[in-house]
């Protein structure tokens, strides 16, 4: 079930939207129909959401806004024991301002809290029992920031944007693990703080109708900081473990440049080189987390991501109606963070640094930085709008991944890049008249990808259709029907160390009615 409701309306100078969603789905068994025990059942769903805006404008030039949000999760993982939880909530002050120089000035306040539950479990071989394997039971992260923009039109041929944005983060898991004797033994208390600033300036300029160039650079700053780990024996509590991290920050510059070229009226051309920035999360630094059997260790050590890149590419009308792009990329990633894997622990399980205990046919993971990746691709989009009501487009996507170079981890120089397919599609059509039918049907291919950084384990290609449809019957009121895995095609999303796969949504049929007064 899909409940939503949009309200919005003026008093003047103020406005106020609302909205909010209500979703409740039984779900589906998501182990493949040979490989499942007594203990598989339906991954079940539900979540509400709500989101308010409060809008006021002083003039022409003046406006104050305030919105919020509010999001609550319960689902289940499809085996009794593994569930998860979450509520979350954001909140947003904002002005926006026009001065008589023709500066445009935008500033946003703004807050996230979030809390979170999760358990796992280790299941037998065959699948008909389950024991606990580790309750995150309690979560909590919090995020406080503040941007601040200014944008002019300077001459006639150069818009100018600048700005800053500050951002801190504060997190920690608190969590049961090594379950015996009917009971979890052991406590774990992870996590850590983070600060984030940048900023950045951009001029967009046009010296002629034909010619536009971009150029750009963004300075950022990351500090991560009060990071510690202490676990405790529960029975006893005594302290096994009390390891505070050492702070650490870096900064970096990020530039860009981007040139578009308007050699007619159909034919266009584009490039752009660019560097960027990631820093790790929180949950890398300090949140380990178990997949099945697989157990994944956080890694506080973790440097952050460098990006250097570029792109070029055309767009074309060849005729009236009929677009096509064309564009062709290149990425590399210096200190790429990838689950890495450490060892298998064999059929019986065993203790495996850093991850502990790991559970039989699992495997210990750490997140780590490679030295060196690549992504090489090419992407192609066609569009084709033969008259008012018709749309058929398509698009593919080619991606070369490859490990180019990891000191301390050399078995996987060479390898692809985990989960992430060489070959992806999409083909649409869709059809318009709103006196007859809207209808949409999309055919979605996905190559085959490796699951995880060995290249050992595979997830198969799939191709899954998709079909929409919606009628308005009466003025203001609406009709819809769907159809997701048209021809309920079992397809792989997941696959664990020992062979168990997760799978895709199977055949779901959907339909309603919207109403708008």
């Amino acid at each position: 079930m899909n409940l939503g409701l949009f309200a919005s309306d003026l008093w003047g100078p103020i406005g106020v939207a609302v909205a909010g969603n209500f979703f409740h789905t039984n779900g589906y068994e998501v182990i493949r129909e040979d490989q499942r025990g007594t203990i598989d059942i339906n991954a079940n769903s539900e979540h509400m959401t709500f989101n308010g805006k409060l809008e006021y404008t002083l003039s022409e030039d003046a406006i104050l806004s305030l919105q919020g949000s509010y999001f609550t999760e319960d689902r289940g993982n499809g085996i009794p024991i593994t569930n998860n939880s979450t509520d979350a909530g954001y909140i947003r002050g904002g002005a926006n301002l026009k001065t008589p120089d023709g500066s445009e000035w935008k500033l946003d306040v703004f807050s996230h809290l979030q809390t979170f539950q999760s358990t796992f479990s280790a299941q037998a071989s065959d699948r008909n029992s389950e024991r606990p394997a580790l309750d995150q039971f309690d979560v909590p992260a919090t995020a406080v920031g503040t941007s601040f923009q200014w944008s002019k039109q300077i001459h006639e041929s150069h818009l100018m944007t600048a700005g800053t944005d500050l951002r801190w983060i504060d997190g920690e898991t608190n969590e049961d693990f090594f379950f015996t004797g009917g009971q979890f033994t052991m406590r774990r208390k992870a996590g850590g703080e983070q600060y984030l600033a940048g900023i950045f300036l951009q001029d967009i300029w046009s010296p002629t109708p034909t010619w536009q160039v971009t150029v750009g650079g963004r300075l950022d700053f990351w500090q991560s900081f009060d990071g510690s780990r202490v676990e405790q024996n529960i029975q006893t509590g005594a302290i096994t473990k009390n390891d505070t991290f050492p702070d650490r920050d870096r900064l970096a510059f990020s530039p860009r440049v981007a040139v578009l070229f308007h050699a007619t009226d159909d034919l266009s051309a584009r490039s752009s080189f660019y560097m960027g920035f990631r820093a790790p999360t929180l949950n890398e630094l300090y949140r380990p987390f178990q997949v099945r059997t697989d157990v994944t260790e956080a890694n506080e050590m973790l440097d952050p991501e460098r990006l250097i890149g570029g792109e070029v590419g055309v767009d074309y009308f060849f005729f009236d109606g009929f677009l096509g792009r064309l564009t062709g990329l290149w990425n590399e990633l210096k200190d790429p963070i990838a689950n890495v894997t450490i060892e298998d622990a064999g059929s019986t399980g065993r203790r495996i640094e850093p991850c502990g205990f790991v559970p039989g046919e699992g495997s210990c993971r750490q997140q780590q930085n490679l030295e060196r990746s690549r992504i090489r691709g090419i992407e192609v989009e066609l569009e084709y709008r033969p008259n008012a009501s018709w749309v058929m487009s398509g698009s593919y996507l080619f991606n070369d991944t490859e490990v180019l170079s990891a000191p301390n981890q050399p078995q996987l120089e060479g390898k692809q890049i985990a989960q992430v397919p060489e070959h992806r599609f999409t083909l649409i059509l869709s059809y318009s008249n709103p006196d007859i039918l809207n209808a949409t049907i999309e055919g979605r291919y996905v190559g085959e990808q490796f699951e995880d950084d060995l290249n050992s384990i595979t997830l198969d290609d799939f191709f899954v259709v998709n079909l929409q449809l919606s009628r308005q019957f009466m003025k203001g009121w609406e009709a819809f029907f769907g159809v997701e895995n048209l021809f309920d095609k079992t397809y792989e999303v997941g696959k664990t160390t020992d062979g168990i796969v997760t799978i895709g949504a199977p055949l779901l049929i959907h339909g309603g009615i919207q109403a708008q007064f």
